[in-house]
């Protein structure tokens, strides 16, 4: 797959080599230290008088905030002064005393890293790497991410290669002049909430996420007529052209295309409606989509995806915006009945619980008692029962209600189907992850910014997959700012039975039109999915018998087995996790063609030209085979 890389080398003391991706185009240079470009990559490089700042990603801080926080960091050696610049990106900062490399703690621009003999080499993409020291998939860490509870990215602090480590979200690495290395806490900077005059802070984050990307650029946006995406639409259509694109599912109601209508109409957009046809339908073709760097928890809807991309770059467009990753920034997890009931708002539980029930057809008794029994435990306890549970010889779960959400420890669907050895290396990683690199967040909280981080992991697969069709692809509700702005909402103000998304509708009601501000509804697509599991169920029962989990002994084919053959027919199933069993298994067998490195003298580095503003042509990164479990 065509990909936008960075490479880094902060080599050892008394070391005058550094490693290169071969073909990559050289940033920045200095003592021990070079950047490296592969592929249309928008990165910025400040040279100060003993150090070298580099930022790059989505949303690039000014040249002035860079150097001041460049200098500021060569004397306090503090990352916190550079933290903040990683909005939807990274920064880099390297002096001959210390070095950081700060990603954005969303995880939109994960870092990963290995160490070699010459010093600290580290990417954008973990495959890179893994070329260079001859990694390769790690199937137990595979296992975490195909079964870790709902919130609990317990994979995203870890790397799915071997040999390589993952700067975790919310931490920086620093990088000493000895050449050792370590990760320090970098929390997501949430704001005071000032309770109505936090509307104009979100308000504002969310103008300029989208403005920033689409000033002196060629724009184009999805348009299904929901908050999300008619937001981003509506604050860039007030400044530029755009074009918006509806998807039309084929043979069922639904009234997104009405309600795009209106907004393409109100905003004046170059609107297009494209009718989607069976041959794109979800769980087509899976083992064909190309290789991306880890588990694409949306790669069921890879044909439509690459679809739909086809027909965006034949618009010429330079970004296409996107409401991807909205519903787990602006909403919260039905735990937060939980964190009503242990910070005793009777009142408050009374009502959302009340209206949750209704909504959900849910006994209003059974729903109080979750809410009140999650608080009571608390995180920690529960995750010691889930603990306990999946090194138990057996697990059993019984099909989950809604009332069932309400939980900081939700179990996934998934952990039925793994075996014991499968469940014990869920529960040894699940034991070993530190949590949320954050403190002073609720219960709710901890589980939304979790869930905000796996969206900004899938969200970065649609990237590279968007990459290789010339276009650049944006999720304004994932940039850093704007996801801490509404974090910093108390839960029962950003999700509430009574009104749909509050939060957000208060903050985009300059540009969302009147009808589409009232509107009550939501697309919904699951018969799309069952009609292409019932077409494709002989390939995807050729994947579930040649399981490369299965064959390791962590998963157990026939739960996965009854499952596929009763969603085939149409009867209620748990699709998702049944998708992201499948994901899994299709990510195993992927491959590409390799990328080979190449090691540079600092002579030969002198005569190489260094420029930040080239643009190469995009590469392909090398996928190696899966590690045996050991």
């Amino acid at each position: 797959m065509s990909v936008r890389v960075m490479v880094g080398h902060i080599a050892v003391p008394g070391t005058t080599v550094v490693h290169r991706l071969d073909g990559a185009r050289l940033v920045s240079r200095g003592d021990r230290f070079a950047i490296w470009s592969l592929g249309a990559t928008s990165a910025r490089t400040i040279t100060g008088p003993d150090w070298r700042a580099v930022a790059w990603g989505d949303r690039i801080p000014e040249r002035g905030a860079l150097a001041e926080a460049a200098a500021r960091f060569t004397t306090t050696f503090d990352p916190r002064t550079v933290a903040p610049l990683a909005i939807n990106g990274a920064v880099v900062v390297h002096s001959p005393s210390v070095s950081v490399v700060c990603p954005d703690p969303v995880g939109n621009a994960p870092v990963f890293y290995t160490l070699t003999e010459h010093g600290v080499v580290f990417a954008s993409h973990g495959a890179v790497l893994a070329s260079l020291v001859g990694g390769c998939r790690e199937l137990d860490w595979l296992v975490s991410w195909l079964a870790s509870p709902a919130g609990r990215p317990s994979h995203l602090n870890a790397s799915p290669w071997s040999r390589i480590s993952r700067i975790g979200p919310g931490r920086a690495l620093i990088v000493d002049a000895d050449g050792s290395v370590r990760q320090a806490a970098q929390p997501l900077a949430i704001p005071e909430y000032r309770g109505g005059e936090h509307v104009e802070v979100l308000r504002e984050r969310l103008r300029t996420a989208v403005t920033e990307r689409t000033a002196g650029q060629s724009v184009s946006a999805d348009l299904s007529g929901g908050f999300d995406s008619t937001s981003v639409t509506g604050i860039a259509a007030a400044s530029t052209t755009v074009t918006t694109a509806t998807l039309v599912p084929p043979g069922q109601a639904c009234d997104d295309v009405a309600y795009a209508r209106i907004a393409a109409e109100s905003f004046g957009t170059v609107h297009h409606e494209w009718n989607l046809d069976d041959e794109v339908d979800p769980f087509t073709a899976m083992t064909r989509a190309p290789a991306t760097d880890e588990p694409f928890s949306d790669m069921v809807n890879h044909a439509r995806l690459s679809w739909w991309f086809e027909r965006i770059g034949d618009f010429g467009t330079g970004v296409h915006l996107t409401g991807s990753g909205a519903d787990a920034v602006v909403l919260a997890p039905p735990c937060y009945l939980a964190d009503l009931a242990a910070d005793r708002q009777w009142r408050t539980l009374w009502r959302h619980a009340a209206g949750w029930a209704k909504l959900r057809h849910q006994p209003l008794a059974r729903l109080l008692i979750n809410a009140a029994r999650t608080a009571q435990h608390g995180p920690a306890r529960q995750l010691a029962e889930h603990l306990a549970a999946l090194r138990a010889p057996a697990l059993t779960r019984s099909a989950p209600v809604w009332s069932d959400h309400v939980a900081y420890i939700e179990p996934s669907p998934v952990a039925a189907w793994l075996t014991r050895d499968g469940r014990g290396v869920l529960a040894e990683a699940l034991a070993a992850d530190p949590g949320p690199s954050q403190t002073g967040l609720s219960g709710s909280d901890a589980v939304a910014l979790g869930m905000i981080r796996e969206s900004a992991a899938a969200h970065r697969c649609e990237v590279d997959l968007a990459t290789a069709h010339g276009f650049g692809l944006a999720a304004p509700f994932l940039d850093a700012d704007v996801a801490a702005a509404f974090l910093a909402v108390p839960a029962y103000h950003r999700h509430s039975p009574l009104r749909q998304k509050p939060a957000l509708a208060d903050a985009a009601a300059p540009w969302l039109p009147a009808a589409i501000h009232q509107r009550s509804t939501k697309g919904d697509y699951t018969s799309l999915a069952y009609r292409g599991l019932a077409d494709a169920v002989e390939q995807l029962r050729d994947l579930v018998e040649s399981s490369r989990l299965a064959a390791a002994g962590l998963v157990d084919r026939d739960p996965i087995r009854r499952t596929l053959s009763t969603a085939a027919v149409g009867i209620k199933a748990p699709v998702p996790a049944l998708a992201r069993f499948l994901a899994a298994e299709a990510w195993l067998r992927q491959s590409s063609t390799p990328v080979t490195w190449s090691i540079l003298t600092a002579s030969e580095m002198e005569y190489l030209p260094c420029d930040p503003s080239s643009r190469l042509a995009p590469a392909t990164p090398t996928y190696p085979t899966a590690a045996p479990h050991s």
